[in-house]
């Protein structure tokens, strides 16, 4: 049929009706031509019987309509280049689609109306009936041909707010409480295993542990001790106010001679060993202190006048008042020294019980008795702190959620981490020492956190009105809190996990065992608390989780944080900044120390000890100076020797050491005394000839320690009290500077010891310190960005968690706290677990967006949601932590009160900062997008969504109101302005119009399809769109102007292509809905 032929169809034929340049027209559409095998063809250009329509955008052949044996009609698209669309979405070429009454057709831009003859119509889903029965009593319906009284309409359905949850991580979380058979013997099983792996615990409170194993002094270290000795030493120290008795002598040599005697022992130094050289009436002396023990008082005497005479004694083995001394022990040098530590302090510890009854004020004070203190306060510390931490978990727990249950669940979970824990720790051979030892305790407060979080939303999920509530608050707690469990989890995970790159091996073993407790946590919550809370957990929630309705001291502080965050955000933002700047200057004057002795309080025994021997003597830090002579050259030479000279000179200068002993003090003291005792001559040697004969007087044992047995080397042993690392390092780096400057290249030096090595050690926890957290800050930053897609997101979650590690360590520098294996630690755990309360919160502010689109109200509504759990997670870990003041270490009570401070901190950021932050942002995670359930055809045919990616189309959903409506509902009122766009994703809806008293049914819309373009611009609508009565419910995505703009600030590609779609549809809308709409009223 050609074009000249179109005219108005009869109304009980095949007809369809467009509008072309303002001209409306109808043709029909023969029945027998619909019926034969090539039906009737549409195009432009096409000859009769075919229907020709010339629109420049329709191809010559553009599709094809034909009935089937059952008289139903399809529409074929024949491969057109401008598409042929049904109910928005375009026809993939050539493949049948049927269709029905209320069906909107499209060829390339022109909307096409058919017209179904009465029997197909009635043969089809009853349009009118649908209509009709949700129509208004007494108001006339016209619907086609037919006329009828309606129903009273119903009140208007605000429809309900969907938020899709991902049923992996629902099922994930209740497997518990779903499976708790096989998830009992799973954890049975885990259990027993780990309790035979944990038979024989290995305990490692060694130097080795402290030291970095790359260091490359430890190859020098190694060959100076096989030339001069192990620096491995332990002082007995004793006194007496009549020291040089025969009596006290006679001890001091039988216990001398024990020691000599121990397998572990290389060498013993004495009153009744040492060497004494002085000048007498029949020549130099030079021998033995004590030959033998005298018997008259006039021996005696002079033993004592020469004890006190000698260089060598003095602030050494002798006070200067002759009261005090000490028996040196040089241990034999060994690694891996716990086992050998605790066997030497034994057999020492019981070689000087004969000195207790002669003398006062016995101990013995060195690396063993500092390895064996260090683990009997360990063990003190682990027995001492898990009941207080079990105890405060308790009472926290109680005083805020007020269940029983709720505070006895999180110590069935931590108690099995920490079975398992041990279990990983005998397999893997990691010993426990002081920082493994008080993982059991950060397991219990730690860990707790996210049964917190999971107890309060299972609380919020009860509903008083089910006779079984459990299961149903199970599966609400798995929606709402799930996926951030996992997210949380793995951030404290890798918290723990990043001090792994330390060079300290403490370090590492912490980090490894650490991260493993806390994953064993996670295993433990998601499988042990579901289940018990299924047959366990409360049937009625004992706090009220509306802060409106709550009037206690809780409520009153979160509604005055509230009132400060919406009130003086600049003030708020402002202090924030310039406080962070203050601290951080502070935070440069940090220190660092890894020296074991500052480990200890100021009052515990072995510290008052080794201030006794520093007051008396000389501290018991020992380290070695080792002097290569120049090419061709020895220490005979006095030009060597005065090179020693200066390097004594200088050392002294620096006022820090106790005593300095080096081969010049036996040379310089035998020049003195072959001078009759003349102090001026104190000196070394003039010549080489008189240096060679002065150290013929000695015999290889009593200088060996000093010069090798080439005399190519000299070694000075210098003893200090020092136990800062910070400033022992700043007075070595000195040291060797002026080394450096005034020996040049023709002398070599080492700097060597163990304790060294370990106060080396302190400058790279600088290093790992950074990095540790700059490995932990990347990962939460990159996690979080591609969680939401965006870089902001990134900065959002981290902004209040590095607030508090900032003012952390400026806290350190103000008080003076160094950096040291503990408080090392605490920066990186503490973001890794206060970036928790930041994903809850930024969790569940993504869900409530998706409610009304409202950003504030969804940042108020997450802090008053995640308030209880929040506050709650934060004070009781502030109080765990705060319970390791009651350790007898000082660095674990500055690890307690730092990570306490940083809590409270990350608390006060989390509930004033997030919310001004998020008011600002709108998220949608990558988790919701995969969840999102949406029909094919909504993701790849929907004009709304042309050009989107099916990732961006989901976005945008989720960016938007997703809501439900029950059959009957009115959306869009006609003559009303609603400004929403609406796009159908489940169900369809009728289109209206009203005409007085008249009333049309005009279309169906179905999925994929858009309505209200006219409220959206601002236009009041024309028609009444509503759900049909008998139809299913209807789900749509709702487009707010104003909210759209603000939602996808941090999306502007998305936000521009979504603008483009609509602004382009509610042009095509505006100028051909209301041509077809006055066309079909007027039909």
């Amino acid at each position: 049929m050609s074009d000249d032929q179109t005219q108005l169809a009869p109304g009980n034929d095949w007809t369809i009706n467009y509008s072309l340049n303002d001209d409306f027209k109808s043709a029909i559409l023969s029945s027998s031509l619909l019926q034969t095998a090539n039906g009737i063809c549409i195009g432009r250009g096409v000859d009769a019987p075919d229907i020709n329509i010339p629109e420049s955008l329709l191809s010559r052949q553009h599709c094809r309509l034909h009935l089937d044996t059952e008289q139903r009609l399809f529409l074929t698209d024949l491969g057109s280049q401008n598409g042929t669309f049904v109910n928005g979405s375009r026809l993939p070429p050539n493949q049948p689609q049927q269709l029905k009454p209320a069906d909107r057709v499209r060829f390339a831009t022109l909307d096409i109306a058919i017209n179904f003859p009465a029997s197909a119509r009635n043969e089809s889903r009853n349009t009118a009936t649908d209509f009709t029965e949700s129509m208004p009593v007494d108001d006339q319906t016209i619907v086609g041909n037919v006329s009828l009284k309606q129903k009273t309409l119903e009140p208007r359905d605000q429809g309900r707010h969907v938020v899709d949850h991902n049923l992996f991580i629902e099922r994930t979380m209740t497997f518990g409480a779903r499976r708790p058979v096989i998830s009992l013997l799973f954890v049975l099983f885990l259990t027993i295993a780990s309790l035979f792996a944990l038979q024989n615990p290995k305990i490692d409170t060694s130097y080795d542990s402290m030291l970095n194993p790359h260091d490359p002094i430890y190859p020098v270290y190694q060959d100076v001790v096989k030339a001069f000795g192990s620096d491995n030493i332990t002082l007995i120290y004793f006194q007496s106010p009549d020291l040089f008795t025969a009596e006290n002598l006679q001890v001091i040599d039988d216990v001398t001679y024990a020691l000599k005697n121990l397998d572990i022992v290389e060498k013993v130094e004495s009153l009744n060993t040492t060497l004494s050289i002085r000048d007498s009436e029949f020549g130099l002396e030079l021998g033995p202190l004590i030959d033998y023990i005298p018997e008259t008082v006039e021996e005696l005497q002079k033993i004592k006048d020469n004890a006190l005479y000698s260089p060598l004694l003095k602030k050494n083995q002798l006070s200067a008042d002759g009261k005090i001394s000490t028996i040196t022990v040089t241990l034999r040098a060994t690694m891996n020294e716990s086992e050998f530590n605790r066997e030497a302090y034994r057999r020492i510890e019981e070689t000087i019980q004969p000195l207790t009854a002669h003398f006062n004020n016995v101990f013995q004070i060195g690396a063993p008795r500092l390895n064996v203190d260090i683990e009997e306060s360990m063990l003190d510390d682990l027995t001492m702190m898990i009941p207080l931490t079990v105890g405060t978990l308790v009472i926290s727990i109680m005083l805020m959620l007020r269940t029983p249950v709720a505070a006895v669940l999180p110590l069935v979970t931590s108690g099995l981490s920490i079975v398992w824990m041990f279990g990983f720790m005998g397999l893997a051979d990691i010993p426990l020492n002081f920082l493994t030892a008080i993982l059991p305790g950060l397991v219990i407060v730690i860990g707790s956190t996210e049964d917190t979080h999971m107890l309060s939303a299972y609380l919020q999920g009860l509903n008083k009105d089910q006779t079984e509530p459990r299961f149903p608050a199970i599966r609400f707690m798995a929606i709402h809190v799930g996926l951030p469990i996992f997210i949380t989890s793995f951030t404290t995970i890798i918290g723990f996990l990043s001090n792994s790159i330390s060079d300290i091996s403490l370090l590492r073993s912490f980090a490894i065992t650490s991260a493993f407790a806390m994953f064993a946590n996670l295993v433990a919550t998601i499988l042990v608390l579901p289940l018990l809370l299924r047959f366990f957990g409360p049937r009625q929630s004992p706090i009220n989780v509306d802060m409106n309705l709550t009037q206690g001291w809780f409520a009153k502080f979160l509604r005055i944080l509230e009132q400060a965050s919406d009130r003086h955000q600049k003030k708020i933002v402002g202090t924030v900044i310039i406080t962070t700047c203050l601290f951080a200057a502070s935070a440069l004057q940090l220190t660092s120390s890894n020296d074991p002795m500052s480990f200890f309080k100021a009052d515990n025994p072995i510290v008052k000890n080794a201030a006794q021997l520093h007051d008396n003597l000389a501290g018991m830090q020992v380290f070695f100076l080792t002097v290569e002579a120049a090419q061709g050259r020895d220490f005979k030479d006095p030009e060597q020797l005065a090179k020693l000279q200066n390097i004594e000179n200088f050392m002294l200068g620096q006022g820090i050491y106790d005593n300095i002993l080096s081969i010049n003090h036996f040379l310089n003291l035998v020049n003195r005394e072959m001078h009759h005792g003349d102090p001026a001559y104190y000196t070394i040697p003039e010549t080489r000839d008189l240096a060679e004969q002065y150290y013929m007087l000695f015999q290889r044992n009593d200088i060996e320690r000093f010069i090798s047995h080439d005399y190519r080397k000299a070694n000075f042993v210098v003893r200090h009290n020092l136990s800062n690392s910070t400033d022992i390092n700043a007075y070595l780096k000195d040291l060797t500077q002026w080394l450096t400057d005034n020996l040049g290249a023709s002398n070599k030096f080492y700097l060597t010891s163990k304790n060294l090595m370990v106060n080396k050690a302190a400058d790279s926890l600088f290093i790992n310190q950074f990095w540790s957290l700059a490995l932990l800050i990347f990962v939460i930053f990159l996690l979080m960005s591609l969680l939401y897609s965006s870089l902001t997101a990134g900065f959002v979650s981290l902004i209040p968690n590095i607030i508090p590690i900032v003012v952390m360590f400026g806290v350190m520098g103000l008080t003076g706290i160094p950096l040291n294996p503990a408080t090392a630690i605490v920066a990186v755990i503490a973001i890794g677990i206060a970036i928790d309360d930041t994903i809850h919160i930024l969790s569940t502010y993504n869900r409530e967006c998706r409610i009304d689109g409202d950003q504030a109200a969804a940042a108020r509504r997450s802090i008053r949601a995640e308030a209880i759990p929040v506050i709650s997670t934060s004070l009781s870990l502030a109080v765990g932590f705060s319970m390791l003041v009651f350790s007898r270490f000082d660095i674990l009570t500055q690890f307690g009160l730092l990570s306490a401070l940083t809590m409270l901190g990350a608390m006060l950021t989390d509930l004033l900062l997030t919310p001004i932050l998020l008011k600002r942002f709108r998220l949608v995670s990558l988790w919701d997008v995969i969840a999102l359930n949406v029909g094919k055809e909504v993701l790849t045919q929907s004009e709304i969504f042309s050009g989107m990616s099916p990732f961006q189309i989901k976005r945008a959903i989720l960016m938007s109101q997703v809501k439900e409506y029950q059959p009957g509902t009115v959306l869009v009122e006609q003559n009303a302005v609603q400004p929403e766009l609406y796009i159908v994703i489940e169900g369809e809806v009728e289109i209206v119009h009203h005409d007085g008293s008249r009333k049309k049914l005009i279309d169906r819309l179905g999925l994929g399809e858009i309505f209200g373009e006219s409220g959206y611009a601002g236009v009041a609508s024309g028609v009444t769109i509503r759900v049909p009565k008998a139809g299913k419910p209807l789900k749509v995505v709702i487009l707010d102007p104003q909210k759209v703009d603000t939602a996808m600030r941090l999306y502007p590609r998305l936000h521009a292509k979504l603008n483009r779609n609509i602004n382009t549809i509610l042009a095509q809308r505006l100028l051909e809905t209301g041509k077809l709409l006055q066309h079909r009223v007027n039909a």
